[in-house]
Formats: C-alpha cells, structure tokens, sequence
C-alpha cells in the first residue's frame, strides 16, 4: 500500500550512502517551494539536493521521486541518487 506525503512525511534513499542524510518534512511538502537539501549528515562532506516544487506537488500526490546531488569536486568525486518515497 502507498504511504501517505502529507499526513506521514516521507522516507529516503541515498545510493552509496556513507551517512548521508535527508528529512524531506510534511511542512516542506505542503509549502511546495523549491528548496536546497544539505545532506552531510555523518559523511565528512557535503552534497545538495534541490527538490522543486514540481517535485513536492508529486510529493503531495504520493508520486515517488528521484534526483541526483551534486558532485563532490577531486578525487572520488562523485554524487548520489536521492529517493524520496511517501511514508
């Protein structure tokens, strides 16, 4: 059964997570403006995520979405793929 954005939030998934982290809010959600995500959490670096607010209308419908960070810069640069699934 498909969650519910608005009335639980949500939940992530980061690929080749080393302790990153995302909370995308219902708050986020029904205000529905672009916003920048940091998601050091844990790692010792950081990406941004933009979710827009295209994306939190998706949200709002319970609609899975998918994005990608931005790069880290030198070596093993790299990003990650953010999923954000309704709770």
């Amino acid at each position: 059964m498909p969650g519910n954005c608005l009335a639980n939030g949500t939940v992530s998934q980061i690929s080749g997570n080393h302790g990153h982290v995302i909370v995308v809010s219902k708050d986020d959600i029904t205000a529905a403006v672009d916003k920048d995500y940091h998601i050091m959490g844990g790692a010792l670096h950081d990406h941004v995520v933009t979710i827009t607010a295209a994306q939190f209308a998706m949200l709002a419908q319970n609609t899975t979405i998918s994005d990608q960070s931005t790069p880290t810069i030198g070596v093993g640069a790299h990003s990650h793929l953010i999923t954000i699934v309704c709770a």
